[in-house]
């Protein structure tokens, strides 16, 4: 993959900066092609178009609370934001106006999904519960006994690939929440190993890409890659503050053209891949010797 640019600084088209990425946990793409970013303790919605351009704050204060991962739905024309302190699922369209809010979606909802047949999928502390696109529950796929941080990825078969609290593995789950197998093992993390997995996104190959945060010993910060087949290909990026470099990766997002956005959360910016093709990255060689420069949006 090369580096194409970065958002650094949160800038607005003055060169201003007005905070729209601070601590961003999520990053999406719209119909539009532009990317939609949350900061969290910014506590705003903001939009960019592809080349990293500032357009508007598209939505700030409340009901935003703690705004955590976000979402498109499959039309693009509108976006989830998980609220994050107010437990709640936020729909908006795209002249950021509040459609609706899904209550009670969990306690401390902070991971989202959108899968092949437009349902919503929200990873809460003690579950992670399914909704249809007009946020009426469908079922809910998995409860823990116990409060769980994780972050999960739904394939094309609406099968739940998920990594939990202290757990450095990443189990699979058909839709029904019942186990199939433990595909990925040997996640690591230095965080008091309660995020093994920050993040983690399919491409449109079936390749399955897992944020790392502060591993010891092999990387630090860097995205792996594992082949559908879940056999691990090689990694990308490293710990640090220069391109391609990350400080507590929150947020992933392959975006229509096949680019990949990275939410470099405590940096304070979106990091943007773009990939010649996806099936030309086939060894661990191609992503860890990978030297070019990626693009930043601020």
């Amino acid at each position: 993959p090369d580096f194409v640019t970065n958002w650094d600084n949160c800038l607005d088209g003055s060169g201003t900066n007005i905070g729209n990425c601070t601590y961003s946990n999520g990053v999406t793409e719209d119909a539009d092609g532009n990317y939609w970013t949350s900061s969290t303790y910014g506590q705003k919605l903001s939009k960019w178009d592809s080349d990293g351009n500032f357009i508007a704050v598209m939505a700030s204060g409340s009901p935003l609370n703690y705004p955590n991962s976000i979402c498109s739905n499959l039309a693009g024309d509108r976006i989830w934001v998980m609220n994050t302190n107010g437990h709640e699922a936020l729909n908006y369209d795209l002249s950021g106006t509040l459609q609706f809010t899904v209550s009670s979606v969990g306690t401390y909802a902070h991971t989202c999904e959108v899968d092949l047949d437009d349902n919503l999928w929200v990873g809460s502390q003690f579950n992670v519960k399914k909704y249809d696109s007009s946020g009426n529950h469908i079922t809910d796929v998995l409860t823990f006994s116990s409060r769980q941080y994780h972050n999960f990825a739904v394939d094309a078969n609406n099968d739940l690939f998920i990594t939990k609290w202290a757990d450095n593995k990443i189990e699979k789950y058909d839709s029904s929440g019942n186990y199939i197998s433990t595909p990925i093992t040997g996640l690591t993390d230095s965080n008091s190993g309660q995020y093994a997995a920050p993040d983690m996104r399919f491409d449109s190959q079936g390749s399955l890409w897992v944020a790392q945060d502060d591993t010891p010993g092999v990387g630090g910060d860097h995205i792996r890659k594992y082949d559908s087949s879940m056999t691990y290909i090689g990694s990308l990026g490293s710990s640090g503050t220069g391109d391609g470099q990350y400080r507590d990766i929150r947020g992933l997002e392959f975006t229509s053209t096949g680019d990949l956005l990275i939410a470099d959360y405590e940096q304070h910016r979106i990091q943007k891949y773009t990939f010649s093709s996806l099936d030309n990255i086939i060894s661990a060689t191609s992503l860890t010797d990978n030297t070019s420069t990626p693009q930043h949006y601020t």
